[in-house]
C-alpha cells in the first residue's frame, strides 16, 4: 500500500474539534422542548394557528430551500452556505424573542428551515472535503453527527431541568438558546476551509468531485493489491 493508504482512520483531534464546535453549540437549545408552549403563552397564538399556519411554513420552506442551498454550496462556497445558515439561526432567535403575530412566527419558521437546510447540505458535507483521506470519512461523520445530537440531548435536558426544577421563565430560556446559537456563530471562523477547486478537463471541478475521485483511486489501488495477493 502507499503511505497515504496506511494513514490513520481517525482525523486529527484538532480538526475534529473545529468541525464539531459549531454543530454542538447551535444545537444546544434549552428552549426547544417548550417552543409550542412559549408561542401560546408568550406570543398569544392558538393551537389552531400553530397547526394551520405556523408549523406548515417550516415544511414548505424546507422543501423549497433544500435544493437551492445545496446548489449554492456547491457553486459558491460550503463555508458561505454554512455562514448563511448561522445568520438565519440568529434571525430565528430574534423573531422568537421580539416578533409578534402569526406572520412573524411564519417567518421564524422559514428562517429556521433555511438554517436546517444549510446544515444538512453544507455543514454535514464539510468533513468529506477537509479530512486527510477518505478512509477517515466514517470517523469524521460520526464525530460531527454525534456533536449535533449531543448538543440536542444536553440542551433539552438542561432546559427541562431549569423549567421543572428551578422554575426558569420560558422567555429567559429562549435568551439562553440565543446565546448558544451566537457561540456557534462565533466558532464559525474555526471551521476548516475546503481545498481550492482544481480545474478538470471538460469543465470546472469541485471539491466534492475531487474527493470522490480520490476515494475511487484509493479503492482501485486496494482492490489491485488484494488481487495481487
Amino acid at each position: 500500500m502507499t503511505a497515504k493508504d496506511d494513514g490513520p482512520f481517525i482525523p486529527r483531534a484538532g480538526l475534529l474539534l473545529r468541525l464539531c464546535a459549531v454543530g454542538f453549540f447551535v444545537n444546544f437549545q434549552p428552549s426547544d422542548p417548550f417552543l409550542a408552549r412559549y408561542l401560546m403563552d408568550d406570543k398569544g397564538l392558538t393551537e389552531a394557528e400553530l397547526d394551520n399556519y405556523v408549523w406548515p411554513a417550516d415544511t414548505y420552506a424546507s422543501l423549497a430551500l433544500l435544493l437551492p442551498l445545496g446548489l449554492l454550496a456547491e457553486c459558491w462556497s460550503y463555508r458561505g452556505a454554512i455562514l448563511l445558515g448561522l445568520l438565519c439561526r440568529q434571525a430565528t432567535r430574534a423573531l422568537l424573542l421580539f416578533g409578534r403575530g402569526v406572520g412573524a412566527m411564519q417567518l421564524m419558521q422559514v428562517t429556521y428551515a433555511a438554517a436546517v437546510a444549510a446544515e444538512a447540505v453544507a455543514y454535514f458535507a464539510l468533513p468529506y472535503l477537509v479530512v486527510d483521506s477518505p478512509r477517515q470519512f466514517p470517523a469524521a461523520t460520526a464525530a460531527v453527527r454525534g456533536a449535533c445530537h449531543a448538543g440536542n440531548a444536553l440542551g433539552s435536558g438542561i432546559g427541562q431541568a431549569l423549567v421543572s426544577g428551578a422554575g426558569c421563565p420560558l422567555r429567559l430560556l429562549f435568551f439562553f438558546s440565543w446565546a448558544f446559537s451566537t457561540l456557534g456563530l462565533l466558532c464559525f471562523p474555526l471551521l476548516p476551509a475546503p481545498p481550492p477547486r482544481a480545474p478538470q478537463r471538460g469543465g470546472r471541478g469541485s471539491s466534492s468531485s475531487s474527493s470522490l475521485a480520490r476515494f475511487g483511486r484509493e479503492r482501485e489501488v486496494e482492490e489491485d493489491e488484494g488481487e495481487g495477493e
